[in-house]
């Protein structure tokens, strides 16, 4: 864990921009790791392997495709999921992962078209739909996004960290009370982090709920493991 802590306290990121102004967003931070005397090429190695052999195969371009972004390499990643999508159009696989790799590289109005694309092949793909609901706000379309999460929720609506996500988005847009409720529903759902706490008792102090946005306040620095409140 410390090492992966180092390696990321060097990274610099740039926030995410809607209308102008830095929002908060959720991420995941992958940190590869390799044993001695193993690196990344030898990693991806099989992988490579497995295309050269079978060069008609959409799902082996799709495979090394996703190592490939796994490893940061967005750019290769994309031209294997193209490869994918040439072979086989209807594999929904390969046009969510052309949108992930072209959301690693800020492309985004084409990452949330290889979303809908994929959308349109399955449906009921949840992950994926959450996926497009944050390229959606990340290009600054509130709507759209607020639109894409009611309709994952729908389908998943037990999720305590979308509905967490769902509630930044909506104080974002200036839904106080519907953030409030999504952040309840993180809660019960088991969400109930220092973050969501946090956010919630922000969103009861700005409509006026003092005594309910100090309660959230200290559950925050509570489960923060702070002694001040």
């Amino acid at each position: 864990m410390q090492v992966a802590l180092d390696a990321i306290r060097t990274w610099r990121f740039k926030p995410t921009f809607v209308a102008g102004a830095a929002v908060e967003v959720r991420t995941i931070a992958v940190v590869p790791f390799f044993l001695p005397g193993r690196d990344a090429s030898m990693y991806l190695s099989p992988y490579r392997k497995a295309v050269e052999k079978h060069r008609n195969d959409p799902r082996a371009h799709v495979v090394l495709g996703t190592e490939l972004l796994n490893m940061g390499e967005a750019e290769e990643a994309a031209a294997e999921f193209r490869r994918a999508i040439s072979l086989d159009p209807n594999d929904p696989s390969a046009h969510f992962g052309l949108g992930d790799a072209l959301g690693t590289k800020g492309d985004l109005d084409p990452a949330i078209k290889a979303y809908r694309h994929g959308l349109s092949l399955n449906p009921e793909a949840t992950d994926a739909r959450f996926v497009l609901a944050g390229l959606l706000w990340r290009s600054g379309q509130l709507d759209s996004a607020i639109a894409e999460y009611r309709s994952a929720l729908q389908l998943r609506p037990k999720d305590g960290l979308q509905h967490h996500d769902f509630g930044m988005l909506l104080m974002n847009k200036g839904d106080v009370d519907a953030a409030i409720n999504e952040f309840k529903l993180a809660i019960q759902y088991g969400a109930g982090s220092p973050s969501t706490h946090y956010e919630l008792g922000r969103a009861l102090e700005q409509k006026g709920d003092i005594a309910a946005a100090r309660n959230e306040y200290r559950k925050a620095t509570r489960q923060a493991g702070s002694p001040q409140e």
